[in-house]
């Protein structure tokens, strides 16, 4: 209405054209762009998402803990153990993992700490790539380039691990019973 009054009150034509131009479509991008580029260069934004989990009941944060705890300790041995039987059930049987691990002796725990090495020093280089990198950060992409290292160098730290979990299991075969030919 008033921007159709001839006689209108200044200020109130000001604020309606502020309101319209705020619903074209040019504005909305520029302000998703600012918001974006805002959460990026958010250094706390993990911080308050990690934050939101306080207010979980405590035994659904302490089955989470459990759950990331286990998957920490479990998942080289699940990897193993989907490599040499090759049988899905196997992998999510963890009486079988247990049972390999004791077979395995002190060589899973060798290779485990081998394992979490490789994770601390590929996750410390992801970071050091990601503030190398981070003058590349484009709004609406995010830093492309800086995704492509980062995969490229996670692709080889699994491939790392999966080669120590391979020379692991070739080294404890005979207690294992595989590859005996």
């Amino acid at each position: 209405m008033v921007l159709t009054d001839p006689n209108a009150d200044p200020k109130k034509l000001e604020e309606a054209n502020k309101k319209l131009n705020q619903l074209r479509p040019g504005a909305q991008i520029s302000q998703e762009a600012e918001r974006s580029k805002k959460a990026q260069s958010d250094p706390l934004a993990e911080l308050r998402f990690f934050l939101g989990f306080l207010q979980v009941p405590w035994f659904i944060l302490l089955l989470l803990l459990l759950s990331v705890v286990w998957g920490i300790f479990y998942g080289p041995m699940a990897l193993a153990v989907a490599g040499y039987t090759e049988d899905f059930g196997s992998v999510i049987n963890p009486l079988v993992g247990l049972d390999t691990i004791r077979r395995m002796g002190v060589t899973y725990f060798k290779a485990f700490g081998m394992v979490i090495l490789i994770q601390v020093v590929g996750l410390a280089i992801a970071g050091i790539v990601a503030v190398i990198l981070s003058p590349l950060d484009l709004p609406f992409f995010g830093n492309l380039p800086a995704r492509f290292v980062d995969g490229s160098l996670t692709f080889y730290f699994n491939l790392v691990i999966a080669c120590v979990l391979g020379l692991s299991l070739h080294k404890c075969a005979d207690r294992l019973g595989i590859g005996g030919e």
